[in-house]
Order: C-alpha cells, then structure tokens, then sequence
C-alpha cells in the first residue's frame, strides 16, 4: 500500500547515508600518496631483502651472519620433519647476493627468478617514490594550486 498501510509490500526500502558521518571520498592527490606510501614500503622491504642477502654468509646447511648460524625458520620443517615449497629459498637468496648463481639454482629453483624479481623492485619502486616526491614538490596541477609549469610554447614571448 502506498499510503503507509500494514500488509503490502512497497519494496526495498532505499538506504540513505548517516548525515553525521559524511562519505568521503578520496582525491587524486590523496590516492598518490597513498601509493607513494606502498612504493616506499616495498622499496624498503626489496632493499633490505638484498641487503640482507648480502650480508649473510650462504652454505648448504644453514646461513651465518658473520660467523653466528642462524637457525632454521621453516615452522612446517620443525614440526614435519620434511621441506616445504619454500625451503631452501633463503639460501638460494644468499647464493645470488654473493654471485654464486650454479649454488642457487641447487637450493631452490625459483630462487634466482625470484631475486631478480625482488631486485628488479628497488628502481621501480625509487623512481615512482621520487616521481610523487617531485610532484609534490613542485606541483603537478592535481591539487588545484596553479603551480603548473607551462607547456612547451606556453607563456614564452
């Protein structure tokens, strides 16, 4: 019934937003630094993995840093007793960071494909990072602030 009756269904009732909580929405500048953020976390995340592969000292059986052996991780190899599809990648990581490619293609076989793939990350993720560095900087025109530099032939008499 449309006029407010009991009995007859007039539909789906419309959801209407909570006026005291207005939806907010996300601005191009606030969605580049939001990725900017994400860029320089996995840029930190990469380097700190090939610092790290670098650093340690690589052997079949365990790493070492700096003489100190560090003790296995794998929480499935200490309860089973059997490798996991990861064992051996760590390893494998520390082989390429120190050259040795023969060494780590034996500990795990994704493993030198998937060093180049962490580092192939360090440029890409620095030069995004400093592109919206940059932008921020001098102005790209999203934020609305005029700072635009012209375009070629633009404003030159």
């Amino acid at each position: 019934m449309a006029d407010g009756g009991i009995g007859v269904d007039d539909g789906p009732v419309p959801v209407t937003a909570d006026p005291a909580r207005p939806r907010r929405r996300i601005d191009d500048t606030e969605r580049d630094r939001r990725r900017a953020q994400s860029d320089a976390f996995l840029l930190l995340l990469c380097a700190g993995v090939i610092l790290a592969s670098i650093l340690l000292t690589p052997s079949d059986a365990r790493l070492a840093l700096h003489g100190v052996e560090i003790p296995p991780l794998c929480m499935f190899k200490r309860i089973t007793g059997h490798d996991c599809f990861g064992c051996g990648l760590s390893r494998s990581f520390t082989y390429m960071g120190h050259g040795q490619v023969a060494n780590a293609f034996r500990m795990h076989k994704l493993g030198p494909l998937l060093y180049l793939v962490v580092a192939a990350q360090i440029p890409l993720r620095a030069r995004a990072v400093f592109a919206w560095w940059r932008r921020s900087r001098q102005g790209d025109g999203r934020a609305g602030d005029g700072t635009t530099p012209p375009g070629p032939g633009v404003g030159r008499g």
